[in-house]
């Protein structure tokens, strides 16, 4: 039995869907080359210690949120954090 005309080309079809599919304009794993140009200064604040619980996770969070949970390598700044009731 030959495969009929219609049915070659759903199979060309699909492939050249999936392949289409598979294909992206950036790398993976690694940068798309794009550099945000405030990064760099809010990876230079560091946050100062805290004595209470909510103070610590809001440190902790903020911390995140500035340079992903390491330590900053150049400080330049200082962020204060006040907590009251």
């Amino acid at each position: 039995m030959q495969p009929t005309r219609r049915s070659l080309l759903a199979a060309l079809a699909l492939t050249g869907t999936a392949a289409l599919a598979s294909c992206t304009w950036e790398p993976l794993h690694g940068s798309s080359g794009y550099t945000d140009p405030t990064a760099g200064a809010l990876a230079q604040v560091s946050v100062s210690d805290v004595e209470t619980r909510v103070g610590q996770q809001l440190r902790n969070h903020l911390i995140f949120l500035l340079h992903g949970g390491r330590d900053p390598l150049e400080t330049r700044y200082e962020a204060r954090i006040r907590v009251s009731n």
